[in-house]
C-alpha cells in the first residue's frame, strides 16, 4: 500500500516537472533534505510508537505506566509518519535562465515559482552568516523576507523591485555567480568577502 502511495507521488512530480515549460536553463540545482544521517536520527521514533500502538492495539499490552488511549496513540502515529514521509520528500529546485528565475521547493509548492527579470532590482550570492540569515532552516516568512533553503553555506539573495527579499539557498555558489553573471550582468552584486 504504501508503495502504491509512494509510486503515485514520484509519477505526480514528474507530471509537475513537466507541465512547467522551462526552456534553455543556465543553472539548475536541486537539493534534497533526506540524507541517510537524518533517516537514521528520525526512523526509530515512528517504528517505536508503531510497535507500541501495535501493543496496546492488538496485543492488550499498555505502552508505558500511564498509557494515553489507543485512538491518541494511533493519531499520534499518523502524524509522526506523516511528518516523516514530509521530510523524505522535502526538495528544493532553482533554475536560472533568459526569462528569470525558477524555485520550487516541493511537495509544499505544486509548480514553479517564476521571478522574472523585471521584478529583479539586485541579486547577490552572499553567505548567510555576512548575510545575518544565519541556519533559518527550509522555509521562514515574514517581514518581506522569504528564505529557502535545504543545505548549503550560500544564499542567492534576490532584492524585488517592491523591496521583498528572496534568499534561495545553494550548495554551488561559483556556479550560480557564473550563470547569474552571463544572463544578467547589470543586476548582479559582487560576492563580498
Amino acid at each position: 500500500m504504501i508503495l502504491v502511495i509512494l509510486s503515485h507521488i514520484i509519477s505526480l512530480k514528474i507530471v509537475f516537472t513537466a507541465n512547467s515549460l522551462i526552456l534553455n536553463p543556465i543553472y539548475t540545482e536541486k537539493q534534497r533534505l533526506m540524507r541517510w544521517w537524518i533517516a537514521l536520527f528520525l526512523l526509530p521514533l515512528p517504528c517505536h510508537i508503531s510497535y507500541g500502538f501495535y501493543e496496546q492495539a492488538f496485543l492488550g499490552v499498555s505502552f508505558g505506566e500511564n498509557a494515553i488511549p489507543t485512538f491518541a496513540l494511533g493519531l499520534f502515529m499518523v502524524f509522526i509518519w506523516s511528518l516523516c514521509l514530509y521530510l523524505f520528500f522535502v526538495e528544493l529546485e532553482t533554475i536560472i535562465n533568459q526569462e528569470g528565475i525558477f524555485f520550487r521547493l516541493s511537495p509544499t509548492h505544486g509548480e514553479f515559482r517564476k521571478i522574472s527579470w523585471e521584478e529583479i532590482s539586485t541579486v547577490r550570492l552572499n553567505p548567510y552568516d555576512k548575510a545575518g540569515k544565519i541556519n533559518r532552516y527550509i522555509a521562514h516568512f515574514g517581514t518581506g523576507d522569504n528564505v529557502y533553503k535545504v543545505f548549503g553555506k550560500y544564499a542567492i539573495e534576490v532584492l524585488l523591485t517592491n523591496q521583498e527579499t528572496v534568499w534561495l539557498g545553494t550548495q554551488n555558489p561559483d556556479a550560480a555567480y557564473h550563470s547569474l553573471s552571463e544572463i544578467k550582468q547589470e543586476k548582479l552584486v559582487p560576492i563580498e568577502e
